[in-house]
């Protein structure tokens, strides 16, 4: 997005509507991600309570809202390219991009517990006992097992398959399209939580509030309202994200942190991708940001795994604060080693192999991300 300082102003112009939609690439994005997985590291961390004031496991939010507005954004942008969503290209594109590296890391946990004898996080039958969990993507029922924090993850695939199947196929041409798209899909989240108990359904507001941050931007006449406005209050609402941000660790139960969080998180995200907060966005684009940003996939799937290796080798300094950093120092620096060369020589082809049987489908399309 070429972006152009105004004359009579230190800030930058928001760019228009049709230059929003020939954006490919969003910048600040792979530093969200970045700051994202460091902080779920910190909060995986031996000691993790002494970390707590930084509230590293907000970063699963952050995820989960640049998710909705990617995943809603590429959809968004192949109707409006083609005139519909082809369904088959959408979920082969998803498979190859998330399904060979969970399963890669899936198969070294097998091989460590069960070849070595190694127990991870947890028991050794704990794992066993909800190793098909983790076969059949519901890794969400399975957290009292290693490789747990792939939980998110099963979240986000069902709001793949269902979220797209709702808003882009069963309300496609409906009079206010997205008032049923988003009711449906809250509806299915209210009655699947009654129903399962162990169901959480806050994980899924933040995806929808990345969706809905995708649906006001993907259309010009809200868009030319909402921007401007949120250009407007970016500062007021980047300092209330990070307010909820610290505070949460006090209230971990409070409902109204857990809501709150995800709509200013939604609202920071449309002024980032649209041009504001740019002292923000030059933080966000430091290269080690972008490229922590970039392997995060990986170093989120793996960095448990390496962690439990680290801690087997590390001599003790006799400080838990300092034992605990150089913990989280080496897990983020090996973590984010491999994922470098498995995303290079790994996830990268498949991806881009995934893109090859999806053209064949509906036409070539760019990514977007």
């Amino acid at each position: 997005m070429n972006l152009k300082r105004s004359p009579h102003s230190n800030d930058f112009e928001t760019p228009c509507f049709s230059d929003f939609l020939a954006t490919k690439k969003f910048a600040g994005l792979d530093g969200i991600r970045g700051i994202a997985v460091v902080g779920t590291i910190f909060s995986h961390a031996p000691n993790h309570e002494i970390w707590s004031p930084l509230n590293g496991q907000s970063g699963v939010v952050a995820f989960f809202v640049l998710s909705g507005f990617l995943i809603t954004t590429l959809a968004s942008r192949e109707e409006l390219e083609y005139g519909f969503l082809n369904f088959r290209a959408f979920f082969i594109r998803r498979a190859f991009r998330l399904f060979p590296a969970y399963y890669l890391v899936l198969g070294l946990y097998c091989i460590f517990i069960f070849g070595f004898n190694q127990k991870g996080d947890r028991s050794a039958a704990e794992f066993k006992e909800s190793l098909w969990h983790f076969v059949f993507y519901l890794q969400e029922y399975a957290r009292g097992s290693s490789y747990y924090q792939t939980w998110s993850l099963g979240i986000e695939e069902k709001f793949y398959l269902v979220w797209p199947l709702v808003a882009f196929g069963l309300c496609r041409g409906l009079y206010l399209r997205w008032i049923w798209a988003f009711t449906t899909v809250f509806s299915l989240i209210v009655l699947t939580s009654f129903f399962l108990n162990q169901f959480q359904p806050f994980p899924y507001f933040s995806l929808l509030m990345g969706s809905l941050a995708a649906v006001l931007l993907g259309a010009e006449s809200t868009y030319n309202i909402v921007v401007p406005m949120l250009r407007r209050f970016a500062l007021p609402c980047l300092a209330a994200l990070i307010s909820c941000h610290f505070i949460a660790p006090h209230y971990r139960e409070s409902t109204v942190l857990i809501v709150v969080t995800p709509i200013f998180m939604a609202c920071v995200l449309i002024s980032i991708v649209t041009g504001g907060l740019q002292k923000l966005l030059g933080i966000l684009e430091l290269p080690l940001l972008v490229r922590l940003g970039k392997y995060s996939y990986f170093i989120y799937l793996i960095h448990l795994l390496v962690k439990n290796f680290v801690v087997k080798f590390q001599p003790s300094a006799g400080n838990v604060w300092i034992d605990s950093f150089v913990t989280i120092i080496f897990t983020v620096a090996l973590s984010y080693s491999s994922a470098s060369l498995v995303f290079r020589y790994f996830e990268e082809p498949l991806i881009n192999l995934g893109r090859k049987f999806s053209n064949r489908y509906r036409g070539s399309l760019p990514p977007v991300y």
